[in-house]
């Protein structure tokens, strides 16, 4: 009866373990650092598809995606510096200048999250518009920021994840989509 007890114990906590899931933490972050949820569910499905091993490796001006845990993490131990991790996909050799962290912590899913909004909400500090912020979450470079968006702008519109919108959504929310569809 005590093994039977423990067990069932176990599997209780094992359960409310798992009760938090990466979709929740995009809510959780969202609400830290004031920031528009659904703008982080599309540069997830935008980044990684809601797959939370997928790493792309920035190497030689290719580009190699891994998609499942074993294949992510023979990689994560591999030499190359330059790659982006996880759901937000999260720049390991920018992001390692900036926090102390290391390769496998940001393949964890809500870490993942908490990193990559943070620099979301750094960027929307810097540049006070969320278009803005998304092209520089991607890259510095204008036409590629500017191409970015523009698949970011589609896959908020399709809303995978469907998402809640905040109950205060952001004064700027309601021009993200029309800002940025005149981007050309």
């Amino acid at each position: 009866m005590i093994k039977f007890l423990i067990a069932l114990l176990l599997m209780i906590s094992a359960v409310k373990a798992q009760a938090f899931t990466w979709q929740d933490a995009v809510y959780h972050y969202a609400k830290l650092y004031q920031i528009n949820p659904c703008i982080v569910f599309a540069i997830i499905d935008t980044e990684s598809s809601g797959n939370s091993n997928t790493i792309t490796v920035n190497y030689n001006h290719k580009h190699r995606s891994y998609k499942t845990r074993i294949q992510a993490l023979k990689v994560i131990r591999s030499r190359y510096k330059n790659m982006d991790i996880g759901l937000m996909q999260i720049n390991y050799y920018w992001i390692r200048k900036k926090l102390k962290v290391n390769k496998s912590m940001l393949l964890q899913p809500l870490y993942n999250i908490d990193i990559g909004e943070w620099l979301l909400k750094t960027l929307l500090n810097k540049y006070d518009h969320y278009n803005d912020a998304v092209m520089a979450y991607h890259s510095l470079d204008p036409a590629k920021g500017r191409h970015y968006l523009q698949k970011v702008i589609r896959a908020y519109q399709a809303d995978r994840w469907h998402c809640k919108s905040p109950a205060k959504p952001h004064k700027q929310l309601h021009r993200v989509i029309a800002d940025a569809i005149s981007v050309k």
